[in-house]
């Protein structure tokens, strides 16, 4: 008998986790996309021999659905797989105004977390909100977020010193949730608490682009149809721009939630709103890296939230003798200044970080990415939003999870499993 063929419209990293489910419970699945690459938003570009994300992304190794997918070594001092990946510095230097302070890694070096408590980076109180919250996480271990309801601001907000919220938690999570509010989801938080304080942080060597690259590769041969924009889509089927038809026993819609509405408005859900980022990349000599530790603004005074020397961490993305530094902007006021304005705030701040070297590093891409992250406020997560949506008509994407690589893995995952229950052991022949 031959084996349940099933759409899937997107070749993001949701589409194709879909993809490697459902041949993993023996169906066919063939996925469709409209660009000339897998990937969805995790893009790689090369440029002047530079590798430039789109946007300041990462691989948080204790996420369950990646290693579901892909293989990260317990030790990441080994380059193995094809990753490859490369583990960021623990911990982060905070900018206060005029010297960056150390927020150490608390389970990784201990000692050093009972200096910054001493120096009074992290206080008492912060110390006695956060760590409870890392250590219930941890002892649950949970697969995906829980929906708490209530914001990190109104939650923690008043059990941390406000100078710790303002330096700390604003830039921190800024960067984590591209959104300094403190108006995610209290669920949220506690769920990357625990993925950081269990796992690295890590990149690919080369370039995130490389995880749905590799999660391409996984898939039978003839699955992935690249160029190929879906116009409609019907009952068992989609139409394609170039007037060809595909096929199946059922059709999954993995897009991101704007293109997901456009093809199936009569399934659209209340918007969500988007975080968005601007990234700039610089390059200097090598010898001005000093290593790839995270660099947070713990001041709020200009556009840079967060920053790191990723060249210092991943050493493929500049050439040799070249450093690389990713700058990333979060706030929406910054992002709305024009790139040159832009570009003249990001120097004068880093200026103040680093010295006047700064004038002679070059500008290798100044990258806008308005829809990032979809946003996870407590009113964002609260409506049910089902991967099942009609008869054989199934979506998924991290606008129906959390917003992460996490989110949308298992979102992929999660839809398959719910395609092989509605057709059943006969496929869903009639």
């Amino acid at each position: 008998m031959d084996r349940p063929r099933i759409v899937i419209v997107g070749a993001g990293v949701a589409g194709l986790c879909c993809g490697l489910r459902l041949q993993e419970l023996g169906m066919r699945p063939i996925v469709v996309e409209a660009g000339s690459q897998v990937g969805g938003r995790v893009v790689t570009d090369l440029r002047e021999g530079f590798l430039i994300d789109r946007g300041f992304q990462i691989l948080l190794c204790a996420y369950p659905e990646p290693r579901r997918w892909l293989e990260v070594p317990e030790d990441l001092r080994i380059e193995a797989g094809r990753l490859r990946l490369r583990a960021f510095p623990p911990g982060a230097l905070l900018w206060d105004g005029s010297r960056f302070r150390q927020i150490p890694h608390p389970l990784r070096h201990p000692l050093a977390a009972i200096g910054a408590f001493t120096a009074g980076t992290v206080g008492l109180r912060d110390a006695l909100a956060l760590l409870p919250r890392v250590w219930a996480a941890l002892f649950r271990r949970p697969d995906a977020p829980e929906v708490v309801g209530r914001s990190v601001a109104e939650t923690l907000g008043r059990r941390v010193r406000p100078i710790f919220a303002e330096r700390f938690l604003r830039s921190f999570f800024g960067g984590v949730f591209l959104d300094r509010t403190l108006g995610t989801d209290l669920g949220q938080l506690d769920f990357t608490l625990a993925m950081f304080a269990s796992g690295d942080a890590a990149v690919p060597s080369g370039g995130m682009a490389e995880i749905p690259r590799s999660l391409a590769a996984q898939l039978d041969p003839g699955t992935l149809r690249l160029h190929a924009r879906v116009e409609a889509i019907e009952p068992g089927a989609v139409r394609i721009a170039d007037g060809s038809v595909e096929r199946g026993e059922a059709v999954v819609v993995a897009t991101d939630a704007r293109d997901a509405a456009t093809l199936l408005p009569a399934h659209a859900d209340p918007p969500r709103p988007w975080q968005g980022t601007v990234m700039m990349a610089l390059a200097m000599e090598a010898a001005e890296v000093p290593d790839g530790i995270l660099r947070l603004d713990g001041t709020g005074e200009g556009p840079v939230n967060h920053g790191c020397f990723i060249s210092a961490v991943a050493p493929n993305y500049a050439p040799p003798g070249q450093g690389l530094f990713y700058a990333n902007v979060v706030d929406p006021t910054w992002i709305a200044m024009e790139d040159a304005m832009l570009e003249e705030a990001i120097r004068r701040q880093l200026t103040g970080w680093f010295g006047a070297g700064v004038a002679g590093w070059r500008r290798i891409a100044l990258v806008r990415i308005p829809r990032a992250l979809p946003r996870q406020h407590p009113e964002d997560l609260a409506a049910p939003r089902p991967l099942a949506i009609g008869d054989r008509l199934f979506r998924c994407g991290d606008h129906l999870a959390d917003g992460s690589l996490n989110g949308a893995m298992r979102s992929g995952r999660l839809a398959a499993d719910a395609v092989a229950a509605a057709l059943g052991p006969t496929g869903g022949r009639r």
